[in-house]
Parts: structure tokens; C-alpha cells; sequence
């Protein structure tokens, strides 16, 4: 699965990030949630993570 992503990532932006978050995005909140406190700080860190991706 994560490879089909990496793939879809790197030939269809689009869809390969919502995959990514949809698969990633607890995870992602709840380590990132451990670090910020506000929700807004939050979210703007995992949309960071994404396009760094």
C-alpha cells in the first residue's frame, strides 16, 4: 500500500497526497498533537508535512 502511494505521489499529486493523508492522518495528529497545542498550529503542520512530501 505505502509504495502504490509513493507512486501515486510521484505521477498524480492529487490523489497520492489525499491517500497519504487519509492513511497517515491519525498518526500524524496524534504525534504532532503531543508537540502543538492549538488546533490551527496543528493542521497547518500536517498540510507543511504533506507538501514537504
Amino acid at each position: 500500500m505505502d509504495d502504490n502511494i509513493v507512486e501515486l505521489i510521484k505521477f498524480k499529486q492529487d490523489k497520492g497526497l489525499k491517500l497519504l493523508q487519509q492513511r497517515y492522518s491519525g498518526l500524524m495528529h496524534y504525534i504532532v498533537g503531543n508537540i502543538l497545542q492549538n488546533q490551527d498550529d496543528i493542521e497547518e503542520c500536517i498540510s507543511d508535512i504533506c507538501l514537504k512530501v
